[in-house]
């Protein structure tokens, strides 16, 4: 049995152990501030309101988030790109010409045609630095819903970013039913004035290297989805 001189040495390290989440890394990409309002009509049109905030923690980080793209189906949606800028650690901001971002096809549609319409803005932050927040706004609007009269939405968290501060609601008529359903994300749901208020908020600052689940991503991560139909 331990002495009694190196127990209290052994109930440190255990509760550090236990403090620590296994495979925990210092994360490359950080989610400083999300929030998604969505404002859903009776006939399945929807406006999708997105406030992103995120900062790269590694000049490797900085390369891969200084080009953000942004994914859309012009015969469906529209995608505008409200505001975007790079603000510095100084405070200092640094604008993006919104108006010269033009849609391109995603990577990949050209090889396969059955998802030719969809398509991608991209958004490229200037002078973008590790520790440095890129922040963007943008708005999605529905045109012509995949199914006529229908909703549905889904998101789910990787577990190799740092989610600081999230905030999703979705607003619908009362008598426009929603089916939702989540997994690790808070949820509350609010009805006044004839509207019915879904609301998601997430936090989830630790990460992992990697993430080699062997199940698909919807099935392990933390989650939501959202619907008008009554099941899959």
């Amino acid at each position: 049995m331990p002495s009694r001189a190196i127990r209290p040495i052994l109930i440190v390290l255990l509760a550090l152990a236990l403090a620590t989440p296994a495979g925990a890394v210092e994360p490359s990409i950080i989610i400083r501030k999300l929030t998604i309002d969505i404002t859903v009509g009776a006939d399945g049109h929807a406006t999708t309101i997105t406030h992103r905030e995120q900062s790269p923690a590694s000049i490797a980080a900085a390369s891969q988030l200084g080009q953000f793209p942004i994914g859309f189906n012009p015969s469906l949606e529209r995608l505008d790109i409200l505001q975007a800028y790079t603000r510095k650690i100084d405070g200092s901001r640094k604008e993006v010409d919104t108006a010269g971002i033009r849609a391109q096809l995603a990577p990949g549609v050209p090889n396969v045609p059955i998802f030719q319409d969809v398509q991608e803005k991209v958004v490229v932050f200037p002078d973008l630095g590790a520790g440095d927040t890129e922040v963007i706004n943008y708005r999605q609007k529905t045109e012509r819903p995949l199914f006529e009269g229908q909703f549905l939405w889904a998101y789910e968290f990787p577990r190799t970013i740092a989610w600081l501060d999230v905030a999703i609601t979705v607003t619908a008529p009362a008598d426009y039913k929603l089916n939702t359903e989540s997994f690790g994300v808070d949820f509350t749901r609010t009805e006044q004035d004839g509207s019915v208020r879904y609301a998601w908020h997430y936090r989830a600052p630790e990460v992992i290297a990697e993430d080699l689940g062997v199940i698909a991503s919807w099935d392990r991560l933390p989650r939501l989805f959202v619907s008008s139909f009554p099941d899959y």
